[in-house]
């Protein structure tokens, strides 16, 4: 089932990107991390603003490791779903920063918060081919942390 569920992530984004989003996607970040760290700013406007319907959308972190790769954590109410994220992220990864990434499951766990049980997913998400754009944010970091008044 995850098989046919990253074939609808991989074409959801072509199909949001024909259809009017294209530039709203590409202004989500300079980079893949900051891209998906503002999935969950995208997920309210959709769910608030475009549609409104009160939905709680999943939630995303994304967290820069020291070999450069990432980690995403994955949050959502809705159990089943890594293959979107998968089909998504290797979409966006393609489309909008021409970079080929690899993605695999670190952990996958339910965790109950109030009377609410939510997915929490890892993924570990590596560039096949690195290139500037996955790992701008380490080199802005770097940049940010040498640069002397």
């Amino acid at each position: 089932m995850d098989t046919l569920w990253e074939k609808y992530g991989k074409f959801v984004i072509p199909f949001s990107m024909k259809t009017g989003w294209d530039e709203v996607l590409r202004a989500l970040g300079y980079d893949l991390k900051g891209f998906l760290d503002s999935l969950d700013a995208m997920h309210y406007f959709i769910d608030h603003i475009v549609y409104p319907m009160n939905l709680r959308g999943p939630s995303f972190r994304c967290v820069l490791q020291d070999d450069g790769s990432l980690l995403l954590h994955y949050y959502s109410s809705r159990t089943g779903f890594p293959g979107i994220v998968k089909g998504i992220v290797h979409e966006v990864s393609q489309r909008i920063f021409g970079i080929e990434v690899e993605m695999t499951i670190e952990k996958r766990r339910q965790e109950h918060i109030s009377s609410i049980v939510k997915e929490h997913i890892i993924f570990s998400i590596t560039e096949v081919f690195p290139s500037r754009f996955f790992f701008a944010s380490r080199q802005l970091r770097a940049f940010k942390m040498c640069k002397t008044d």
